[in-house]
């Protein structure tokens, strides 16, 4: 579990380089909420949302 919780936050800091980087973190993003049955909270998910903004 701790695992996991480290690979997460490690995606959600990634900036992506490229759009494919983009919809990578994206998609293993939804997996993890998914898996997990969790969600995202305000500040995290704009910050999702500008390290792929470049690329939407």
């Amino acid at each position: 579990m701790r695992c996991e919780e480290a690979v997460r936050a490690r995606l959600l800091e990634h900036v992506p380089a490229s759009n494919r980087e983009a919809q990578l973190k994206l998609l293993y993003l939804c997996l993890f909420l998914i898996k997990g049955r969790i969600g995202l909270d305000r500040q995290t998910t704009e910050t999702v949302m500008r390290s792929v903004a470049e690329f939407l």
